[in-house]
This record gives structure tokens, sequence and C-alpha cells, in this order.
């Protein structure tokens, strides 16, 4: 097992991480929504969404985990029984997918921009479709739970807690190799190639088929989302990949203590810091945005705001 400094050093990296990604992107978020020329477009909606998904697993982990605060992975209501540590394991699965099907549902709808331009301009403004996009990412991150509803490891591990009067009775259940192999291929592998296929069907679709309409090809704003969107989502791969890879392994070799994959799970959350950066950095109205909000300017007094709101704005 890791050694307890290890231990509360990792965890309170988390814990500072979760603050980070907390603070960040609620602003970023707050920023995008009370802005209505920001939140009728989709592609800010999609940032608003993934940083939605960031924070409710930062919360989850400071009020259920409060890592680098108490001792122990969790507090005692999760350890109190069996029932409560997999009901913890069920929604810490759920938080944690999440992200993974929002990028895709964004890898989608940037396909669908230049597949039907006419039909997606038509879905601007429109918030009903796009919650139910997003509630369908949620449900879609219960299917990796599934094996774990089932599963008797937590049962056994936390009965051998209690005879043995240990504390911490409650486990990652990385011995269920059901479950483990079951949410490899459907939360990891599964998503990661069809956003990769999306991709080759994007390149072809823009620049190998030569029927493709050339206002789309050429236009810029559609060029510049699918550069963004591709960016983003392979710097989520990229932060989580290590993690995921570690969790892969384990359905081969069960890992004798979780201490790097401790450590690549906190290296996963810094996407939840650096995106909202980036996110500031290169996009125009954005930054506009936050320096109306800085200088107390409405949108109407704004030129610059207009100008550069109007020459990214299309409904792509």
């Amino acid at each position: 097992m890791e050694t307890q400094n290890g231990q509360h050093s990792t965890g309170l990296a988390i814990l500072i991480i979760c603050i980070f990604v907390i603070t960040i992107n609620l602003l970023l978020s707050l920023l995008i929504l009370i802005n209505k020329k920001l939140r009728d477009e989709r592609n800010y909606l999609f940032i608003v969404a993934t940083g939605g998904f960031e924070m409710v697993l930062m919360l989850y982990l400071i009020v259920f985990n409060q890592p680098g605060i108490i001792p122990g992975r969790y507090i005692e209501a999760v350890n109190a029984s069996a029932e409560a540590c997999r009901l913890w394991n069920i929604f810490g699965v759920i938080f944690l997918c999440g992200p993974w099907y929002n990028f895709l549902a964004w890898t989608c709808d940037r396909l669908y921009a230049i597949k039907r331009p006419l039909a997606y301009r038509a879905l601007r403004g429109n918030k009903r479709q796009f919650a139910l996009l997003i509630g369908l990412c949620w449900l879609m991150a219960i299917v990796p739970t599934v094996p774990l509803w089932f599963d008797t490891t937590l049962i056994d591990a936390w009965e051998l807690g209690e005879k043995e009067g240990i504390d911490c009775k409650c486990f990652y259940p990385l011995e269920n190799r059901v479950w483990t192999v079951w949410c490899s291929v459907t939360a990891f592998i599964l998503p990661t190639l069809t956003i990769l296929a999306i991709w080759a069907f994007m390149y072809h679709f823009m620049f190998v088929n030569t029927g493709i309409n050339s206002t789309v090809r050429s236009n810029p704003v559609v060029r510049d989302w699918n550069r963004k969107t591709i960016g983003f989502t392979v710097l989520f791969l990229l932060t989580v990949g290590p993690f995921c890879l570690l969790f892969i392994f384990s359905t081969v070799n069960l890992p004798k203590n979780t201490g790097v994959m401790d450590i690549s799970f906190a290296g996963a959350l810094l996407n939840g810091i650096v995106r909202p950066v980036i996110c500031m950095c290169t996009m125009a109205p954005l930054r506009e945005a936050f320096l109306r909000v800085v200088k107390c300017e409405r949108a109407a007094e704004s030129r610059r705001f207009n100008s550069v709101n109007n020459s990214s704005n299309s409904a792509y």
C-alpha cells in the first residue's frame, strides 16, 4: 500500500485541483450564460456542459472523499455499509464517465454541422433540444455502472473489513473483472474509437469529398470550431489517458496498490483547469465579454463586442 504521507500529498493535490476546476469553470459558465449571444451558440453551450460535468465530479469528491482533509479515502457515511460503498462507486463512475459522452456528443454535433448546415443553423437557440442531448449523455454514463449493481466484491471486502475492525472498508472494485472490462469498453475504448472515426469522416467530408458545398468547406467559422472541438477533445484524451490505461491494464494485472492510479487521476483532473484558460485565450468573444463585465458595460454599449461577436457568430 502507498504510504500515508504519499496518500495525503496526492489527496491535497486533488483537493486544490478540485477547487480551481470549480472556480474557473463556474466563472466561465456564468460569463457565457449571462450573455444572450453566447448562450444561443451551441458550441459555447457545450463548453458550459463540459464544465458542468467536471464541476459535479469535483463537488462529489470534495463532499464524499474530502481528499487531503481526512486521513482515509472516504467519509464515515461511505464506510457505514456495503450498500453505501456501492452507491458511492456507482455515482462516482457516472460522474467520471459523463465527460466522455459529452465530448462524443460535441464531436457528433460538429459532424452534423458540416453534413447538414441548414438544419444545424435551425437548431440555434433551441435550448430544449440541447438539454435533451446533454440529458442523453448523463443517461449513457449510467451504462458503465451496470455490473456494479450486481457486484459482490464490495460486499465481501466490506464484511472482511468489518470483521477485522478496519475503519476504511470501502474500496474501488478493481477485483470485479467483469466490471473493469465492461467499463473499459463502454466508457473509454468505444467512445474513443467512435470519436476517432468521426474525425476521419469529417476530414474526408471537408477535404476529400469534392461534392461538398463549397460554402461549408471554406467557411472560416466552421473550420475554426472544428479545430477547437478537436483540440479540446485531444487535450481531454491526453490528460485522462494515463488513468484510463492504468484502469484498462488492471483488468489483466491487478495492482498491489493504487498510488500510481491516484496520481494519474489527479493529472486527469487538470483538464478542467487548462481547457477554460485556453478558451479565454483563444476566443475573442469570451475575452470581450469578460472585459465588459470587468468594466460594467452593457452589450449594446460595446461596439467592439458586437463586431467581434458578429464576426465569429454563425450557427456553426
